[in-house]
């Protein structure tokens, strides 16, 4: 009886080690930096940049079809200063992969940009 569970556990562990093989997980927390700037757009709004830069090394990565896929949930909410109306919620998906986990740390910063014209005033962002 001792001899099957122990041949059992070890099946768990050689399973459970393979999944774990599988998953490029970060040593430290996602960082996430955020930068906008605000433009004339024409007599009656303004422009709004937002910029949103990330290390894909600070992703997790699952190892899926012979690439490592990992991605970006993005949540952006533009309010209204004053009534504190949200004037744009958004969601976007920003997918990363790489053929493999060396090309994850070498790979630079990525970069994303959002565009917003809007009437003139002063705008927090969530």
């Amino acid at each position: 009886m001792n001899v099957v569970r122990i041949l059992t556990v070890a099946v768990l562990l050689c399973l459970v080690s393979q999944e774990l093989s599988a998953w490029q997980i970060p040593t430290t927390n996602f960082v996430m930096n955020v930068d906008y700037a605000r433009f004339q757009y024409d007599q009656e709004s303004a422009y709004m940049e937002i910029y949103y830069g990330f290390y894909p090394k600070l992703i997790t990565f699952h190892q899926t079809g012979g690439a490592y896929s990992g991605a970006v949930i993005l949540k952006t909410d533009l309010r209204d200063a004053v009534s504190h109306t949200v004037l744009r919620s958004e969601h976007s998906l920003l997918p990363v992969s790489f053929a493999d986990t060396g090309a994850i740390s070498a790979s630079g910063g990525f970069l994303t940009q959002a565009g917003y014209a809007l009437p003139f005033g002063e705008y927090l962002l969530h």
